[in-house]
């Protein structure tokens, strides 16, 4: 259970005997004399640890812990645990799931989620894996045979434990490279998702240099 503030914790137990707040939780008296503890959601500043400290990228973590737009990958995730999430380049694939992964993290449905790319593939905390709770595989390509080969491991773990997972690809084609027995616990694991638009990077970039000119 999750409640920010006493009033919110009195909705949960309208018959509390008594409620002792505390930094990161609210302690509850019920009418039985028994006690129980209702969280507080996690801290913008912890998820932050969390996500860098199991190597997702200080750069999309910093965006989407900030000011996150609500982009069609963000409302198409939303919700949503377990996805393979396909689209063109620059439509904000891994933000989204960051951004999902982030709300998880703050409700304490997940307490360490771990990052694997093809940028962090030898780091030892991707190499044990299986001690992680949630997943995020990004930017899955024909290209990166060795991140195709631990997608595999990973998504057999991950589909027989219940365990979050996400992954980004550019083109589900690159799913016919998975052997049969993995795609279909990936299947029965996720849901697919499709985004489409313009590459939100450059359509940043073009509205800073825009800015920049009309300020000349």
């Amino acid at each position: 259970m999750i409640a920010r503030t006493i009033t919110e914790v009195r909705r949960i137990f309208p018959d509390a005997n008594c409620i002792w707040e505390e930094e990161n939780k609210f302690w509850v008296e019920l009418p039985n004399k028994a006690v129980t503890i209702v969280l507080k959601p996690r801290k913008k500043e912890a998820i932050r640890d969390i996500l860098i400290e199991n190597l997702f990228p200080r750069k999309a973590v910093e965006v989407v812990l900030s000011e996150i737009k609500m982009t069609e990958a963000v409302k198409q995730i939303k919700n949503k645990n377990s996805v393979v999430i396909e689209g063109p380049v620059g439509t904000g694939k891994t933000t989204a799931c960051i951004w999902r992964i982030a709300k998880m993290l703050q409700r304490y449905e997940i307490n360490n989620p771990l990052y694997i790319g093809l940028a962090t593939i030898e780091d030892e905390l991707v190499k044990n894996f299986q001690q992680y709770d949630a997943y995020l595989i990004d930017d899955l390509s024909p290209n990166t045979p060795q991140l195709l080969r631990l997608a595999e491991r990973v998504i057999y773990h991950a589909e027989g434990v219940c365990k979050p997972l996400f992954l980004t690809l550019n083109n589900k084609k690159v799913l016919e490279l998975f052997d049969e027995p993995i795609l279909s616990r990936l299947v029965a694991h996720c849901e697919f998702l499709r985004v489409d638009g313009e590459d939100l990077r450059v359509k940043s970039l073009l509205e800073k240099k825009q800015q920049a000119e009309i300020k000349k």
